[in-house]
């Protein structure tokens, strides 16, 4: 039988990959909260599931928007796999009604693509490797009858995917809930995105548009000279009409010529200018195939370049996401794509490199353990809270005690997904205050503005720099809230 799952939620992922936040029953009867996720890469082929939302899907995009306008939330009545063409099938269920109202396609083609179907067969949505597509496109076969057909002809494989999305067996790796293609594709890199330098996210985020923008490019191109044969037809009609010269009369506007002549299975006929000579029109279809036949040439230069283009920027993504680089790897890639270099700002550490700061994390109330982090940066010294101020973005946040010395504390923007709660605003205050000299005290005023508000003047002492805006807060603390903070550093 297969598993009903609800869904609340979907995200888009890079490339042709969505996410569902959904929930299920497991062998126990309590429901289970985990991911399922919808992959249409080529390497990766499949539908998977994880215990957690993973750094890559963001809740934004055509494909998103149209299924919350259409199916916002609602039910998965089973994963099925058909067994003739390899397709799965997930049929959609947002009113009471006996049968899908939408249907989710994963499709085996070329490219692979994903396809939300309505009930009549018209797919609202479609995305592959090569984009999305909003217009709207009917099936060429129909659609499977639930729930009779569905347990006929595929295999259901959704209690499976549940029971991987455990925690215990969250490596992605059933058997039947992967593709035939790669079973080791479907797991996660082993370098978490969030630990990347923040120059590092924002190259791999620009390579990656880089790519999309190539690759469809690189279609059009592909779409353009297949249409080569025009180049071929001009040149044949050119050389016939040639053969042929003497048959054209002055005035006269096209010229027919039998199927044993022009070699094509019916008769060919060439159109002409009437008001010019026959030696003319002889000249403008010759410079015509020569134009064609240049074209034709410059198109199959513009596809193989954008082929290998395509190749080197997806190596380069997938360099990009593996591990983290050093700054000098990360410009080396930029460089070789003709993008401005990255100086190296950010506030993530990269692999090996000493940093000039403490790291704490910061998780609401409620939060589970290992759900995203705020990470709260706290300078070592005078000299590396230079440094992690020089490294700060400007809409990052900057903290520091009133009127003493002490270490600067910056909050990331960027991981900043909303205006910042008031709780993360008081542990950051606590540990601008207890990494300074009025820590006795456990209470001091405490600066709060953006990092593009603050200046280094030359010729300022390390440590020290000039608040031009900053609103003031008054934080006092016990010691078992410092303690409650402090326990929460790398």
């Amino acid at each position: 039988m297969p598993v009903m799952c609800k869904y609340s939620k979907c995200f888009e992922g890079h490339g042709p990959i969505l996410a569902f936040a959904a929930n299920a029953p497991d062998q126990t009867g309590h429901f289970r909260k985990f991911y399922l996720i919808i992959d249409a890469n080529q390497q990766s082929f499949g539908i998977s599931s994880a215990p957690e939302r993973f750094e890559e899907v963001k809740s934004t995009g055509s494909v998103v928007a149209i299924m919350r306008k259409h199916a916002k939330s609602g039910t998965i009545a089973g994963i099925f796999r058909e067994s003739e063409t390899g397709d799965y099938w997930l049929p959609m269920f947002t009113s009471r009604g006996e049968h899908p109202d939408f249907w989710l396609q994963l499709a085996v083609a070329s490219p692979p693509e994903l396809r939300f179907i309505d009930a009549s067969g018209t797919a609202l949505v479609r995305k592959s490797s090569q984009g999305t597509y909003t217009k709207r496109w009917q099936l060429n076969k129909p659609l499977p009858t639930y729930p009779v057909q569905v347990n006929a002809l595929m295999e259901d494989i959704s209690a499976s995917l549940i029971e991987a999305s455990s925690p215990a067996e969250a490596a992605l790796g059933q058997e039947n809930a992967l593709t035939a293609t790669s079973a080791d594709t479907s797991t996660s890199t082993s370098t978490n995105p969030a630990l990347l330098p923040d120059y590092q996210r924002s190259a791999r985020d620009r390579i990656a548009r880089r790519l999309k923008t190539v690759r469809k490019a690189m279609t059009k191109a592909q779409n353009l000279s297949t249409h080569n044969t025009a180049a071929l037809a001009a040149e044949h009609e050119a050389q016939l009409l040639q053969n042929f010269l003497s048959r054209v009369l002055p005035g006269q506007d096209c010229l027919e010529i039998s199927a044993e002549e022009s070699g094509f299975a019916s008769p060919l006929i060439i159109e002409l200018n009437p008001d010019r000579t026959p030696g003319q029109n002889l000249s403008d279809l010759f410079t015509r195939a020569k134009k064609a036949r240049r074209g034709a040439s410059l198109l199959e230069e513009q596809v193989a370049e954008a082929e290998a283009e395509v190749q080197s920027l997806t190596l380069d993504l997938e360099s990009l996401r593996a591990g983290t680089l050093n700054v000098a790897a990360v410009n080396e890639i930029l460089r070789r794509h003709q993008l401005q270099t990255s100086k190296g700002g950010g506030v993530a550490p990269a692999a090996g490199e000493k940093v000039p700061y403490r790291i704490f994390e910061w998780r609401p109330v409620g939060a589970p353990p290992k759900s995203a982090a705020i990470r709260l940066l706290v300078g070592k010294s005078a000299a590396d809270s230079d440094e992690l101020c020089r490294q700060a973005k400007g809409n990052d946040l900057w903290l520091h005690v009133v009127g003493s010395t002490g270490s600067h504390v910056i909050i990331p923007a960027r991981d900043l997904k909303a205006p910042p709660l008031p709780g993360l605003i008081r542990t950051a205050a606590i540990l601008a205050v207890h990494f300074s000299k009025l820590r006795a005290d456990q209470s001091a005023e405490v600066y709060l503005t953006r990092r593009q508000n603050i200046k280094k003047r030359k010729g300022m002492a390390p440590g020290l720099w000039q608040v031009n805006q900053a609103e003031t807060l008054f934080c006092r603390y016990e010691t078992e809230e410092l303690q409650s903070v402090l326990v929460t550093g790398l």
